[in-house]
Formats: C-alpha cells, sequence, structure tokens
C-alpha cells in the first residue's frame, strides 16, 4: 500500500479542516454521501483518534459491478438490496498541523476527491466581492529533484502531459498554455494534451521560472499525467531524466503488515495504524504549524 503526503486548509473561511471534520462526523452516515465529478462518495468513518483524524471515503459503484467468481463454477450475482452496490475505501490521516496522508487505491476515490467532498460540506460566510471559500489540497514535494534540476548545468528537454478534461476554465484564466490544451481538448475530446520545451543551457533564473511552473501545475492533483526533465548534472556527467511525479513524499506499506478480512479487503484497522505509524514518523521530521497559519 502506498501512502502520498499533502497539504489540506481552507481558503477564505474562518472554518479550520477540524472544525469541518468535526461537523461531518456528528451527521449521520446517510447524510455524509456527495456526488462529486459524477461519482458517489462518502465519508463512512471519522474519528479522533490522539491528535490526528482518520477518515474512510468509500467510492460506491451502484450503476454495475464485479460478480462472484470461483475456480469451479461461472461467474454468477450477488444478491444486492436496491441502492446498494460495490465500494472502494481510500483511508486518510489528518493532522491539524495542516498535513495529510491519503492511501493510493486506484480503482477507489482519488485524493482531489478529498477538497472537492470536504467543500460541499462548508457553510457559505462570505460577504460578495471577496473570493469564494475553498479548501485546497496541494502535494508535498520532495526537493531533492528540484535542487538537482536548479544545480544542473545543462537541461535539454522539458517533458510534460496534462489531463486536458481535469483543467477548469478557473486554472486556465490568465495562462495560456493551459488555455490551449482547455481548448483543443474542447475540440478533439483529446483525453490528454503534451508538450516538450528544448531548454539548452540556460540562466539560474530560467530554471527558477521552470520549477515554480511545475510547482503550479503539482498544486491541481490529478491534472499532470507526465512530467520529466532531461538533465546533465556537469558538463562530463551524461543526461539523466528525473521523473518529477516520482519525487512527491510517499511512503510504502508492506501488504504483509495490513490484515484481511474474511470478505477478502484490508481492515480498516489495520490500515488506519499502518498509516498512522509512518506518517506519525514523518510528521516528527517536519517543522509543527496550527491550523489557520499553513
Amino acid at each position: 500500500m502506498k501512502i502520498h503526503y499533502y497539504r489540506l486548509e481552507v481558503e477564505n473561511h474562518s472554518m479550520t479542516i477540524s472544525a469541518l471534520l468535526e461537523t461531518i462526523k456528528a451527521l449521520p452516515l446517510e447524510s455524509r454521501e456527495k456526488v462529486i465529478h459524477g461519482k458517489h462518495v462518502i465519508l463512512e468513518n471519522c474519528s479522533m483518534q490522539g491528535k490526528l483524524y482518520t477518515m474512510d471515503f468509500t467510492l460506491r459503484r451502484i450503476r454495475n459491478g464485479p460478480g462472484y467468481s470461483a475456480p469451479r463454477t461461472e461467474i454468477r450475482d450477488f444478491e444486492l438490496e436496491k441502492g446498494a452496490g460495490f465500494g472502494e475505501q481510500t483511508a486518510a490521516v489528518y493532522s491539524p498541523t495542516g498535513f495529510l496522508a491519503v492511501q493510493y487505491n486506484h480503482f477507489g476515490a482519488r485524493p482531489s476527491v478529498i477538497p472537492a467532498f470536504l467543500e460541499e460540506f462548508l457553510p457559505p460566510s462570505q460577504p460578495s466581492g471577496q473570493e469564494p471559500p475553498a479548501v485546497k489540497l496541494e502535494p508535498v514535494l520532495n526537493n531533492t529533484a528540484f535542487t538537482r534540476l536548479l544545480d544542473s548545468h545543462k537541461q535539454t528537454r522539458f517533458e510534460c502531459a496534462v489531463f486536458a478534461d481535469k483543467i477548469t476554465p478557473e486554472m486556465a484564466e490568465g495562462n495560456v498554455p493551459m488555455s490551449t490544451a482547455l481548448a483543443m481538448h474542447n475540440k478533439t475530446e483529446a483525453c490528454s494534451v503534451q508538450f516538450a520545451l528544448s531548454l539548452g543551457g540556460g540562466k539560474r533564473s530560467g530554471r527558477l521560472r521552470i520549477v515554480d511552473e511545475i510547482k503550479t501545475l503539482l498544486q491541481h492533483p490529478g491534472v499532470l499525467k507526465k512530467c520529466r526533465v532531461t538533465v546533465k548534472p556537469d558538463l562530463d556527467a551524461a543526461t539523466e531524466v528525473l521523473d518529477l511525479l516520482e519525487h512527491r513524499e510517499a511512503a510504502e506499506i508492506p501488504n504483509r503488515d495490513l490484515e484481511i478480512s474474511s470478505g477478502r479487503r484490508f481492515t480498516r484497522s489495520s490500515r488506519y495504524r499502518a498509516i498512522r505509524r509512518v506518517f506519525e514518523a514523518w510528521l516528527q521530521a517536519r517543522p509543527s504549524r496550527p491550523e489557520g497559519n499553513q
């Protein structure tokens, strides 16, 4: 099981993430389901364990799903009541210092679902004329790759690909490359747009601008499909490729550390326990900042 780390905060609103989670966990289960990006998402479990909030998001599949399969029988239906379906769980652990650890589940709720889901529970409080309230999720980046990029003697090529359907008009506003990608998607229904820049040598100030652009794209989880830079550590060295998407702060938890239920699912308690263990160790190595001072 892989874990990715993020910063999570509320913008343009007096409510903190902790207060928002307290509001949600006080609701009955049936009131915690929202349709996010056309998919049914429910926060099944939210509790405070020590100084951390543990959460389990379920992506519900109620239109169609898999069948029961065994070696000596043909596939058959599950007996499901009306409105029931199949669910994929994504666990997350939040610290009031503003950091979030999220379980990666390819078939479950992705990290970008979390801020959109939480925003649905924000009470209106902003006077007209101000920026609307929002919940912001930003990946924590490992600066090793960016240090190598800034210190390299030559960048020969920068390659990037974005999922065009994830770019919103608001993101594209004032940003010509994103606007172009969005226009191409609208005209051709292309699922992704790729581009490359031949960089040559260039000055450090140019490299700094590239780093800033990359970090801006990484602030929108799910938008980047590929982000690679070809660098040359020194004039006599061979060129190498840095995959910047692989330089996000992350941790790997062996599956043997998790418990499997009778239904062949990783249990919630073992996922929480494993995430908390690596998250708490990671938090200890970082400066602590209270909510509202992100």
